[in-house]
């Protein structure tokens, strides 16, 4: 089962993740968060399983968010939901900057994730070198 505290989220994107779940309650899309922040033995676990598709990732930072879509009666919805559900999700992540993982190759309907201006290699060299938060760095808002 993933992380899903959302407090383990950059605080950047911790705040994007709640606008957009508290837009989905507002349109009545029931939506919940299945996995957050991903330690590198974690996202390794995945890898190796083949659930996902790389060794080091946005989550590896907590700038990437899983979310499951769910029936009025609580059931959870997978690939065989209708994609308009999951696209309403990925509108509105796409209007708060974010990355919608439904418009990938290999479609990943739940996933969002956040990096404006950043590749993963950017964000880990200079995490790496700088031992800090490129954002912090940069003070961007």
């Amino acid at each position: 089962m993933g992380n899903r505290n959302i407090c383990d989220l950059h605080p950047k994107f911790n705040v994007i993740v709640q606008k957009v779940t508290n837009i989905c309650k507002y349109i009545d899309l029931d939506i919940r968060v299945l996995d957050t922040f991903r330690t590198p033995t974690r996202q390794e676990e995945l890898y190796e399983a083949g659930a996902s598709k790389v060794k080091r990732g946005w989550h590896n930072f907590g700038l990437a968010c899983d979310f499951g879509v769910f029936t009025r009666d609580g059931k959870y919805c997978g690939s065989e939901t209708p994609d308009n559900e999951y696209f309403k999700l990925g509108l509105i992540a796409k209007s708060l900057d974010c990355i919608w993982g439904g418009d990938w190759k290999f479609k990943d309907l739940g996933h969002i994730e956040w990096h404006p201006g950043f590749t993963l290699a950017q964000y880990m060299a200079f995490f790496k070198k700088e031992g800090r938060d490129p954002w912090r760095h940069f003070g961007q808002q």
